[in-house]
């Protein structure tokens, strides 16, 4: 049983700040607060948040297109999403972030069910709302 979440956010800046912004370790720690491992290479393996969020990019096109292989360490075992963020800009200087989260598990590995939610609220509060506050790219 699995869940997909779809996101759309708009900044004020051109995608490849927000692509750099997700797969460059000192951009990232600057809005996470945490230890990460980072990169923008295809098959290239990440941790996040001090290794509570790890995977694999899949396919990486910079300033475009990052696609994951991706799980928390909650997750039951041996459960991975995948996490697709494609980067539009529709007028120079205005990127749209386009999100799609698939396979995310109705439960986590204690049976707790709120992994959806907090999943989706991780995304908004702790990656696109700290990405605006640190870097100034507007709401």
């Amino acid at each position: 049983d699995t869940h997909t979440i779809r996101l759309q956010e708009k900044f004020y800046c051109r995608p490849s700040d927000i692509f750099e912004a997700l797969t460059v370790p000192a951009r990232v720690r600057a809005f996470t607060h945490s230890e990460c491992d980072v990169s923008g290479a295809p098959g290239a393996p990440f941790s996040l948040f001090g290794g509570n969020i790890h995977g694999s990019n899949e396919d990486v096109e910079p300033g475009k297109r990052l696609a994951q292989r991706w799980r928390f360490r909650n997750w039951p075992d041996d459960v991975y999403s995948r996490v697709v963020i494609t980067l539009a800009e529709p007028e120079y200087g205005t990127t749209v972030l386009s999100l799609e989260h698939s396979g995310v598990p109705a439960r986590d590995k204690f049976g707790n069910e709120t992994v959806l939610d907090t999943t989706e609220a991780g995304w908004k509060q702790n990656f696109f709302d700290r990405i605006r506050k640190v870097f100034g790219y507007g709401a």
